[in-house]
């Protein structure tokens, strides 16, 4: 072979990506059926949809990504043998100061509307 095994688990995760979207998809039509509303307007009503949320999602990940950032940078001030256990705590740790940010920031005024 010409060493293209790396390809296989691609395929596979855009395979499976790809089945998700289309089962995320049946299950909106199959809700909005339901519902009564006009199916023809789906892909207007999804783009909305994402647009609303796309600065939510980025100030999310945005501070979680940063705060696991932070915990490779905290991690190299401990000593080598304790360096692989202390920077996934502090991932996890600062991850989750990250999201707690974000409830404060963003998720408690939606909330309150």
């Amino acid at each position: 072979m010409n060493n293209l095994e790396f390809l296989i688990p691609i395929a596979l995760f855009f395979m499976i990506g790809f089945l998700a979207k289309i089962g995320m998809e049946h299950k909106t039509m199959r809700l909005l059926i339901n519902r009564g509303e006009n199916v023809g307007n789906l892909k207007e009503i999804l783009e909305n949809m994402s647009k609303k949320t796309s600065a939510e999602n980025s100030m999310k990940w945005g501070l979680v990504l940063m705060g696991v950032g932070a915990a490779f940078i905290v991690a190299r001030f401990f000593p080598p043998g304790m360096r692989d256990e202390m920077t996934v705590s502090f991932m996890f740790l600062l991850a989750g100061f990250g999201l707690i940010l974000y409830y404060f920031l963003w998720g408690k005024e939606k909330n309150e509307a």
